[in-house]
């Protein structure tokens, strides 16, 4: 007679339930933040709205003609994804801008589910879908995302996860297609091709500029060489903007700009009288030198991660990921919802907490949770007003406050690289080693 194993049976529909009740949870969350009118006011109608009806109708020379802090970013051709919105009334069309958004960010989960599972090693029947599930749920930037209305961002995510998705598995054709779209989307993401320099992942690069040559080339065709000088005008000229009020900038520089504000300049309520509020020449020489240090110091990491001993999907997964956090910290601005783009690199590291590396899962995690802060304004606030007597404390955790997720991701990065860089090197049987790559080899020879 077969034996039926009572607990794993019970742990299976524990399983089973806990992923309806969170699915349900999920989904009824993401059709109220669909059917608020949050957001009208923000980035949408200054924004994407005005870019849909200016090209629905015609009006393409008004593409990039407001003010830089609040204006369209993308390249041209890109403003093709929000023609659509022109067709209805503002009410109406942020309802179809967050179904999309929504749509983009639940493609971008379902790609990044299997490279979750198979990194896991969860013993327990079903409990890899509920975790999931529950970190979407606990990612503030995916919930601050719709309450500003909507944004590209949900766009760049799905981008992302199949360039990341496409990266690790080698499909470096898929890839380059997806990522060259996002930089043009959110010229944001630029900074990211400075890691596959490093990384001298020249197959990658090639595949890569080939499609941005072609879609620039199609631009161009389209909108007129006068068009893109506008366009390289406007993501110029936000290079400039060095600072924002803290609880809408999640960089690792807003400790510094809140320290400023509190100690040298007219103090951190400020931020919110400052139309546009500048740090001095001092402090900026300080943030630009310290760049550079991170400059370096992600050309000589990235270099050595192509050396890692392990697998080769492992060590592509460790160059996207640092690519990705490049970005993010050499930005002097990077806006709450941004945060969503970290979601495959850490839940990639949550995933790692069943696998031994308990450290980076936990800081995963953390860094998953971490997020909500980005919707906890007045709490920030009530924190603050504590400390309003002591301004160099108060800076401070502004500072932290805004940017704490970014600093939990670091210190996560950071644990991730030194546990794989002291992995031991495997045996060596002639010419070939274990895992597939020799120590020296690049990642697009291999």
């Amino acid at each position: 007679m077969l034996r039926v194993d009572k607990n794993g049976i019970g742990l299976y529909r524990l399983g089973a339930a806990l992923t309806a009740i969170l699915a349900l949870v999920l989904l009824s969350l993401t059709a109220v933040a669909i059917l608020s009118p949050a957001g009208m006011d923000w980035d949408f109608g200054a924004n994407y709205y005005r870019v849909g009806v200016g090209l629905f109708h015609g009006k393409v020379n008004e593409l990039y003609s407001v003010d830089i802090r609040v204006g369209y970013k993308g390249a041209p051709i890109t403003a093709y994804l929000f023609a659509p919105l022109g067709a209805w009334q503002p009410r109406s069309a942020l309802l179809v801008f967050k179904l999309i958004c929504a749509a983009c960010c639940a493609l971008g989960f379902w790609v990044l589910y299997p490279l979750f599972k198979q990194t896991s090693k969860s013993r327990i029947p079903r409990a890899q879908l509920p975790f999931y599930l529950a970190a979407i749920l606990s990612c503030g930037a995916l919930w601050f995302l719709f309450k500003a209305g909507g944004q590209s961002t949900a766009h760049c995510f799905l981008l992302i996860a199949i360039a990341y998705a496409g990266y690790v598995r080698r499909n470096l054709w898929l890839a380059a297609a997806a990522l060259s779209i996002s930089i043009l989307v959110k010229p944001f993401l630029a900074p990211i091709l400075f890691v596959f320099l490093f990384a001298r992942d020249w197959l990658f690069l090639f595949r890569l500029a080939a499609f941005m040559s072609g879609e620039i080339a199609l631009s161009v065709m389209l909108f007129g060489f006068k068009m893109h000088q506008e366009w390289i005008r406007q993501v110029g000229s936000v290079v400039g903007l060095t600072i924002q009020v803290w609880w809408n900038n999640s960089a690792l520089w807003n400790v510094m700009d809140c320290l400023w504000f509190a100690t040298s300049g007219p103090g951190i309520r400020s931020f919110y009288k400052l139309s546009d509020p500048m740090l001095t020449n001092e402090w900026m020489m300080v943030m630009h030198a310290l760049r550079i240090v991170i400059f370096a110091a992600f050309g000589v990491l990235t270099w050595r991660l192509t050396r890692l001993h392990g697998g080769i999907e492992a060590r592509r997964a460790m160059i996207f990921d640092a690519a990705i956090l490049f970005c993010m910290i050499e930005s002097p601005v990077v806006w709450p919802h941004y945060l969503l783009l970290l979601f495959p690199s850490l839940i990639l590291a949550a995933a790692r907490f069943g696998e031994g590396q308990r450290t980076v899962g936990v800081l995963g995690i953390l860094a998953i949770v971490s997020t909500l802060s980005t919707l906890s304004h007045s709490a920030q606030n009530w924190v603050l007003d504590l400390l309003r007597s002591h301004v160099v404390l108060e800076g401070l955790a502004a500072g932290i406050l805004g940017s704490v997720t970014l600093w939990i991701t670091v210190a996560c990065f950071a644990v991730s690289c030194a546990i794989e860089i002291r992995k031991p090197s495997p045996p060596q049987n002639g010419a070939n080693y274990a895992g597939g790559m020799a120590p020296n080899a690049n990642p697009e020879t291999s």
